[in-house]
């Protein structure tokens, strides 16, 4: 497969104004996503009448009551990519507001949809979010295993329901919303900004429409870190240093992960002998995290510790990419029935030593690769998204909310780097594909979750070594 059509393509689909067969097909698609899953929900949610934020969250689950019945998903993902196969043979940019309002009327209908035909939320939700957001708000700096930022939007929301958690169970969702817009945004801008408006257009759609991400936006936090992660890229791309790392370490207080692009793109600035904007990317990111972190540190420096304390002693857990070589070395981890995915392996035959030392020279490798290649902004994008995914893939816990960080990290390196419709089309499929692979890990947790687990891994890494090679090759980038 070539990674790059000929100039002359580029250069035509560039300049091709968008089409109204293209945004006819994403509305469209929208639509029969939203119905499909009301549908569902008026034949398999037990009862309108039961609060939807009840903490038997799990006994009232959609998904759960759908798992053994993989027909649906099958066709809501076939739908979506024959959508997106007709969208790519078109070959028309879709324009940034369509993708706005898709994807804004997507979440917020999905939204009206689950409060008004009940249905359940993660317990963390009212069991910690709210309890964490109450405690701040009462002056009490609480003991939690989240970064500093997530808990200033938990008290934030608990301020804005009046301490009310009927209330609070509603705003958490909604005022996410507009970080899912600034992702959808990013990847748009990534592609216009690299010279490939179509790519950059086909992949924010994605993100914009994916079907089986919707819940971890809805029940989870991770839309905010995923919105700075792709902030800080875009911004980069931009050549707005400062901002890129103010980005990144407010990224990095809300949930570590962004914070990895950091060494990919000084390297690519020292390469490309502008030190003055490394220096300046360097401090603006140590001073962002001195602004932001101090104050929390000033407070109780036991329970600001703490949270990276909770982290450090955690154990491998059976989500985790190191279960599926643990199934087939331990005999008694094979009965994944009687196994939820987010219990520790035990026993466990990797040690989480050897994991974080496989992590850390993961990510050791992927920086020395890059710094043997020449400086191309282009390839930086990529790499840094490949950094950050390399960490969450290797990661010794690994949460199917982390999809969102995957998601976005993938697709903007790959507006910024691919130029071929066929790669576009085989990427698209595969990131359906393993959405849904997440999905049935969780929130459906099917009979057959570690089948999921596994298609998920090995779909991930697929994409990331096409990536890798695709950015190694010299004729890839123009």
């Amino acid at each position: 497969m070539r990674f790059i059509d000929r100039e002359s393509e580029i250069q035509e689909m560039t300049r091709m104004p968008q089409k109204a067969s293209s945004r006819i097909s994403l509305y469209a698609l929208a639509c029969f996503n939203l119905l499909l899953d009301v549908w569902l929900r008026i034949r398999f949610v037990p009862s309108r009448a039961d609060k939807w934020y009840h903490p038997q969250w799990w006994d009232d689950s959609l998904y759960h009551r759908l798992s053994e019945e993989p027909g649906w998903y099958a066709l809501l993902l076939l739908v979506n990519l024959a959508a997106f196969f007709f969208i790519i043979k078109r070959g028309r940019i879709i324009d940034l507001p369509t993708l706005l309002i898709i994807a804004g009327s997507v979440r917020l209908t999905s939204f009206l949809a689950r409060v008004s035909l009940g249905d359940a939320v993660d317990y963390e939700m009212p069991g910690w979010f709210f309890e964490y957001g109450r405690e701040f708000a009462e002056g009490n700096y609480p003991a939690m295993e989240y970064p500093q930022i997530a808990l200033l939007f938990f008290t934030l929301i608990y301020k804005l329901s009046a301490g009310r958690l009927e209330a609070f169970v509603l705003l958490f969702p909604l005022l996410q919303i507009p970080f899912e817009l600034v992702t959808v945004s990013c990847i748009y801008k990534v592609g216009e900004r690299e010279g490939s408006p179509f790519f950059g257009s086909v992949c924010a759609a994605f993100y914009a429409t994916s079907p089986f991400t919707l819940t971890f936006w809805f029940c989870k936090y991770d839309s905010i870190p995923t919105a700075f992660l792709l902030l800080s890229i875009y911004l980069f791309a931009k050549d707005k240093f400062i901002a890129s790392a103010l980005a990144t370490s407010a990224g990095f207080v809300s949930k570590w992960l962004p914070a990895l692009v950091t060494p990919v793109f000084i390297l690519n600035l020292l390469k490309s002998r502008r030190y003055r904007a490394a220096l300046e990317y360097t401090i603006a990111f140590i001073v962002g995290l001195v602004v932001l972190l101090i104050p929390f540190w000033l407070i109780s420096p036991e329970k600001f510790v703490y949270t990276y304390q909770f982290h450090a002693k955690r154990t491998i857990t059976a989500e985790s990419f190191f279960f599926i070589p643990s199934y087939f070395l331990e005999p008694s981890l094979r009965k994944t029935a009687e196994i939820t995915p987010w219990d520790p392996i035990r026993p466990s035959p990797i040690s989480v030593r050897t994991a974080v030392m496989l992590q850390a020279l993961f990510i050791g490798a992927i920086l020395i690769v890059f710094a043997l290649l020449p400086p191309k902004r282009e390839r930086s994008i990529a790499f840094a998204a490949l950094a950050v995914v390399a960490f969450i893939l290797l990661n010794r816990i690994f949460s199917p909310q982390f999809m969102l960080f995957i998601l976005g990290a993938y697709l903007a390196s790959f507006s910024a780097t691919i130029r071929s419709r066929k790669a576009l089309l085989f990427f698209i499929s595969s990131l359906g594909f393993l959405t849904l692979a997440n999905f049935i890990v969780w929130p459906t947790f099917a009979s057959y979750w570690f089948l999921g687990s596994f298609i998920l891994f090995s779909l991930a890494w697929t994409l990331w070594f096409f990536i890798l090679c695709a950015n190694l090759k010299p004729n890839v980038l123009p």
